[in-house]
């Protein structure tokens, strides 16, 4: 359940990991601060001074004679402003805060009976508090401070400033190391797609520059392999041509008989055979990509085929340009529609999008192939069925080099029951 609110991406992660904790840290420091220490010394404070108060209003509510001395001595020593106006009555048309002072006005009533107001003395926001006594009203100005202490937001503030600055901070370097991860990330991509992922610098931390240059050694440990099967596949298919040349000139120059039409059919056999095995290495080339027009493409090659009159019928719901090999793709399309006009009479293409991927079915009305065995049709030199193969002129490497080449561009291809009764094969190109 949880693992759906974490986040994907390796920077997230890592920003989770220093503000998590650095958030919780802040509402801990601020709950035993506030709440363990700073609320007993406020809760002290305002009983201190409610004490204060509360003397001077008994002292010369008994004493009148004593009263000026009192005043005197107790804003002296106790810093209050403390004033008597004689026969008077509080006003209590002034606007009363007592209630922003909760703590301070909850001692200051248990402390004394009489009726008070409190208000804003001044604009620094100094306290009034007009005390109603017997004989008149004491005034009593306090400062703020006495009260409520600002000092607790500023450490409030500070330590969210300090902790938005290290996060800033931390951002900055993630970000370095997250981008040298990025870079080898990109780079594995795109020699997984078959594309020229250039040189690049390993950089970071040392973890980061070991993966960099395991991948940059991996790459070219795969690169002379393939380049070297690739080679040799090449050799020895155009090697192959010689002595089938000379076998077909010497056949060519005896007697026609029924021996020999079989034997010129079983060179052709292999003819084609060694040009498959020459188009599946074309395959594993590298080749350079183009902005291509997929249903341009496919009107195109469909063109082809309806000169020679092939029933094909092409239905486009939705194209794209994308950045691929045009010789590549065309090939992949012209392998499938061999593949279903060898088997079927009559194909129909449909090309869509979806939110991520370009969809392209290839529907026949031939004979389709058994579920269990569509996996295997995509191996390389794999005949379903060895003597209808021989017969149709198949190598088994139409769709191996299909697949092979729309791999090479994230890509998938699949094959499935077609509605027409024969195979369907869909291919999807990420967009």
């Amino acid at each position: 359940m949880i693992k759906k609110f974490l986040p994907r991406s390796l920077f997230g992660r890592f920003l989770l990991i220093i503000l998590l904790p650095n958030i919780i840290v802040q509402l801990v420091a601020v709950y035993i601060f506030y709440e363990r220490h700073w609320s007993g010394v406020s809760k002290h404070m305002a009983t201190a001074l409610a004490g204060d108060i509360a003397f001077i209003v008994k002292t010369i509510n008994d004493d009148a004679l004593q009263r000026d001395k009192v005043l005197k001595i107790a804003g002296e020593n106790m810093y209050l402003d403390l004033n008597f106006y004689k026969n008077r009555k509080i006003d209590e048309s002034k606007i009363d805060i007592s209630e922003k002072f909760g703590n301070f006005t909850s001692v200051l009533k248990s402390r004394i009976k009489n009726k008070f107001v409190m208000y804003h003395l001044d604009e620094r926001l100094n306290i009034g508090i007009d005390i109603q006594l017997d004989k008149g009203v004491l005034k009593v100005g306090i400062s703020k401070k006495r009260v409520a202490n600002p000092t607790t937001y500023i450490f409030v503030m500070w330590m969210t400033g300090t902790a938005i600055i290290f996060v800033v901070i931390s951002i900055l370097f993630m970000r370095n190391q997250v981008r040298s991860i990025s870079e080898v990330a990109n780079a594995a991509d795109k020699f997984g797609k078959g594309q020229d992922c250039g040189t690049f610098k390993p950089t970071g931390a040392t973890e980061v520059r070991q993966v960099a240059h395991a991948f940059i050694e991996m790459r070219d440990r795969i690169r002379r392999h393939i380049e070297q099967r690739t080679e040799m596949l090449a050799g020895v298919s155009h090697d192959l041509r010689t002595p089938l040349t000379r076998i077909k000139l010497q056949l060519a120059m005896m007697s026609r008989s029924k021996e020999i039409q079989e034997l010129e059919e079983d060179i052709t056999e292999m003819e084609k055979m060694i040009q498959g095995y020459l188009d599946f290495a074309k395959g594993k080339e590298r080749v350079i990509d183009s902005s291509v027009n997929i249903s341009d493409l496919l009107r195109s090659i469909v063109s082809g085929y309806r000169k020679h009159h092939k029933n094909i019928e092409l239905k486009v719901k939705a194209g794209a340009v994308m950045h691929i090999n045009s010789n590549a793709f065309r090939r992949v399309i012209t392998n499938i529609l061999d593949n279903a006009l060898r088997y079927g009479d009559k194909v129909e293409i449909s090309v869509g999008t979806s939110e991520k991927n370009m969809i392209i079915m290839v529907d026949d009305n031939g004979q389709g192939i058994p579920a269990d065995k569509r996996e295997l049709a995509f191996k390389p030199f794999y005949r379903l069925d060895k003597s209808r193969h021989l017969e149709s002129g198949s190598t088994g490497l139409g769709l191996a080099i299909a697949k092979d080449i729309v791999v090479g561009y994230s890509g998938n291809i699949s094959l499935d029951e077609s509605p027409m009764g024969g195979l369907r094969v869909v291919i999807k190109l990420p967009l």
